[in-house]
């Protein structure tokens, strides 16, 4: 026997499911997310991997673009790794940077999935801790 589930997604009073294409883009970019592996692109550089949200959603001039993913990465603790590639950094590191590309456009709202799996009890404190600390002095006054 199959069940189905129905209901609405809102955001702001927004239906996301009934709203158009424009307004559902709107919203998307209104919400960032930290897939459980970081979903890096392997053949990107860290700044490459934060930049790239920015490159597709904005026109700000590729200068920029960097500063903010130098910024981003400095964040989440990875100041100077802007040139390495995914491969070259551990997966504590990968999942930071997946972080910092969440982060790349400014979003309300974080979504987070299973951030520190994977990683030992250490690194997942760690990444557990900075998560905190980026909510407590990243959030904005509602």
């Amino acid at each position: 026997m199959s069940r189905r589930s129905r209901g609405d997604v809102y955001y702001d009073d927004a239906s996301f499911w009934a709203a158009g294409a424009t307004d559902r883009q709107r919203i998307l970019r209104r919400v960032g997310v930290l897939y459980q592996q970081g979903a890096l692109w392997s053949s990107m550089t860290l700044a490459e991997n934060v930049g790239l949200p920015l490159e597709q959603f904005t026109d700000l001039p590729q200068a920029t673009i960097r500063g903010i993913a130098s910024l981003k990465l400095a964040l989440v603790g990875l100041a100077g790794f802007e040139d390495f590639y995914p491969s070259q950094v551990s997966g504590g590191m990968r999942k930071r940077a997946g972080l910092a590309r969440a982060m790349a456009l400014d979003p309300d709202v974080l979504f987070f999935d299973e951030p520190s799996s994977g990683l030992d009890p250490l690194n997942s404190r760690l990444l557990d801790d900075l998560i905190v600390e980026l909510r407590d002095s990243l959030a904005r006054p509602w």
